[in-house]
């Protein structure tokens, strides 16, 4: 009872012990609600598909605007767990763009994005 602060009714624990209670029960924001998410849901749902064509970390997290680790963390399902996202496939990776011929699914997200439309511009990315 949150509003009962009497000694019988308070649980005692650790910082941690705490902070997985929150998170298994939802009391936290999660995600694209959190106060400091840089990234929509949509937008991280998208990163495994962006893998799959054969963009890399960096050049992901150039489009998305975001560092690398933050890539990683969504790789490694640090950062927004709650989504599942499959990251269990063959990255094909590339040292150079070649041209990549992204869905619309992705392009309708993505279209007014200054990083992609470069990637266009170059001839490194088709839609």
């Amino acid at each position: 009872n949150k509003f009962n602060n009497n000694i019988t009714n308070l649980e005692w624990c650790n910082q941690r012990l705490n902070y997985d209670h929150g998170m298994k029960n939802f009391l936290y924001s999660h995600n694209d609600e959190h106060f400091f998410a840089k990234l929509s849901n949509d937008q991280v749902r998208v990163i495994p598909e962006l893998f799959k064509l054969g963009f890399t970390r960096s050049t992901i997290a150039k489009i998305l605007n975001v560092h690398t680790s933050s890539i990683e963390a969504i790789e490694k399902g640090t950062s927004y767990r709650e989504l599942n996202l499959n990251f269990n496939f063959t990255k094909t990776k590339y040292k150079d763009l070649p041209n990549i011929k992204i869905p619309s699914y992705i392009w309708d997200i993505f279209k007014d994005n200054t990083v992609l439309n470069t990637l266009i511009a170059e001839g490194k990315v088709s839609v």
